[in-house]
């Protein structure tokens, strides 16, 4: 997070914005959103923006029989 390759840090990039959607996905899937999320979340506060101003969007896929 503090040093992606071909683009700023995303404190960097998050600065002077005033509100977040953070996208995750169900938790079916395999992916670490539990332990990415506090880093994206101590990124985000470093760059100054309110916990108030952060939504959580998830999305939950249900596959038929």
């Amino acid at each position: 997070m503090q040093q992606p390759i071909g683009t700023p840090p995303l404190r960097e990039l998050a600065a002077g914005k005033n509100n977040v959607v953070i996208t995750f996905d169900d938790m079916t899937r395999p992916t670490p959103a539990f332990a990415i999320a506090p880093v994206v979340l101590a990124e985000l506060k470093a760059a100054g923006i309110k916990d108030e101003n952060i939504l959580f969007l998830g999305r939950s896929r249900r596959i038929a029989p």
